[in-house]
């Protein structure tokens, strides 16, 4: 008799999780191994904008929280903040003006750090993304122990919210070459100032990128006019984000990472496994990947060393792909 399928919502909300994060993983890992270079340049910077917001008296839990970094580097790459905070509103309002006037500031003296770079990876992906990612033990500890919820409830059951892998983890925000949102002047009509937001496409984008930057315009548009009526509630806005986060509108356009059950833990797995034997292999470069797979089935004693090497080796050819997708100008998929 065959294993039941699941099909219930933490084991959508999971294998989205996961389709969000592993894909920036690899792409990270491409970038730190194939561009150093460039990579510690950004990650300058970096330190460069956090010392803007900490000498106008942001506390560092403050940058953290308020995601002050994303919001720089934001600005910097494609003009505008992208977001993905749903039900998040400032009700401090001298507060968000300081965020306001400091942003100006970080703009206004690093706009030009991307000026004569070439950087593939950052055509794809947010550079705060590339520079922050995850904590991949954590993650896969979270996901390790959370596993066993996913055959206890049925599609129509309410999950309770601690059953769910959440953390502060960073899913990408996926760009999409061609497609540009813009926040607008406001324009006068019968003597009242109303502000916009539009979406650019060029000529040249592809099938996918148009329809999945029309939905990602959705979402951030929502977030743009939901903070510009605050503290005025808006169920416009409300509708669409609700739509976002029950109908998954926004297509990541990244390769689906995990599409089945045991799926789930393969990327992260091997993805621990690969790390580790970075570590390992420079403190030694003697068995450093066997003693990487022997610590994770150690972890996961449900997996067996063949499994986890060839998750590894599965990762390791991730890795290379997002480099060779994004570094090639006649590649098909920027």
């Amino acid at each position: 008799m065959s294993k039941p399928k699941i099909d219930n919502t933490l084991y959508y909300h999971t294998k989205s999780l996961l389709n969000g994060i592993l894909p920036l993983e690899y792409a990270i890992r491409a970038f730190k191994q194939n561009d150093p270079v460039n990579y510690q340049y950004l990650s300058e910077k970096n330190e460069i904008i956090k010392k803007i917001w900490l000498d106008a008296d942001f506390n560092e839990e403050e940058i953290k929280w308020e995601k002050l970094l994303d919001l720089s580097w934001d600005l910097i790459q494609v003009g505008v903040p992208l977001y993905r905070m749903h039900g998040r509103i400032h009700s401090n309002l001298s507060f968000l003006k300081l965020i306001e006037e400091t942003s100006h500031k970080v703009y206004d003296e690093c706009k030009d750090f991307l000026k004569d770079k070439s950087i593939p990876l950052i055509k794809r992906y947010r550079i705060i993304d590339l520079l922050l990612g995850n904590d991949i033990e954590k993650l896969t500890l979270k996901v390790i122990e959370k596993m066993p919820n996913l055959e206890q409830y049925e599609k129509q059951d309410d999950i309770p919210i601690e059953k769910f892998v959440f953390g502060k983890f960073r899913e990408a925000i996926v760009l999409y070459p061609g497609a540009k949102f813009m926040q607008l002047d406001p324009y006068e009509e019968v003597g009242v100032k109303i502000p916009g937001y539009a979406l650019f496409l060029d000529i040249n984008m592809n099938e996918d990128d148009i329809e999945n930057s029309i939905n990602e315009f959705k979402y951030q548009y929502a977030k743009y006019r939901e903070a510009k009526k605050y503290p005025k509630y808006d169920p416009v806005a409300n509708k669409m984000l609700s739509n976002f986060l029950h109908n998954d509108l926004v297509d990541n356009s990244l390769k689906q990472e995990v599409t089945r059950i045991d799926g789930l833990l393969s990327g992260l797995l091997g993805l621990y496994c690969y790390d580790k034997s970075i570590k390992n292999k420079e403190l030694s470069k003697v068995n450093y990947l066997q003693n990487a797979i022997e610590d994770i089935t150690k972890l996961y004693p449900r997996s067996n060393e063949e499994s986890i090497k060839k998750y590894y080796k599965n990762v390791r050819n991730k890795i290379k792909e997002q480099w060779d997708i994004y570094s090639y100008p006649d590649s098909p998929s920027i």
